[in-house]
């Protein structure tokens, strides 16, 4: 008889914070690719990264526990932990990835002596792309390149 084998397959659950994390480290590879080509520098906000991998835009799952006290009132679930149905690859997907990726690749104006700002209108909730420039005395000008829902 042949034998019988069990296997364990590592999962590791990437909570919102993780893929946060993982696109932030994407935007600074990417910036690091084409600066001093498409732009002196690319930021994007941690409110912009925050939205891109939120409830709204990555597929999350709720694992609970119930906890079996000794009484009824006792019994309760609690959430252990939120975690995307598809992991990193959630990301690839990802509006704010793929606006970054393909319209600034293809369509974008290269500006390599502005900054390219990538941030979140709190108001709108549009992902607003604006190039920007230290004048001599400091202060920042910016143009508005788009602004753009992410779906």
């Amino acid at each position: 008889r042949y034998f019988q084998h069990t296997i364990t397959a590592p999962f590791f659950p990437f909570e919102i914070e993780d893929l946060s994390s993982i696109l932030q480290n994407r935007v600074q590879t990417l910036n690091k690719k084409y600066q001093g080509v498409h732009w002196k520098r690319l930021e994007v906000s941690h409110a912009a990264i925050k939205h891109a991998v939120g409830m709204d835009h990555v597929e999350y799952l709720d694992l609970y526990q119930q906890n079996d006290g000794s009484g009824e009132e006792d019994q309760s679930v609690v959430a252990l932990i939120t975690f995307s149905t598809s992991g990193a690859h959630a990301l690839d997907n990802n509006a704010l990835w793929q606006t970054l990726r393909t319209r600034l690749m293809s369509g974008t104006r290269r500006r390599p002596g502005l900054t390219l700002k990538v941030d979140l209108d709190n108001n709108s909730k549009e992902t607003v792309f604006r190039w920007c420039d230290r004048a001599n005395g400091g202060v920042e000008d910016c143009e508005e390149e788009w602004r753009s829902v992410l779906i």
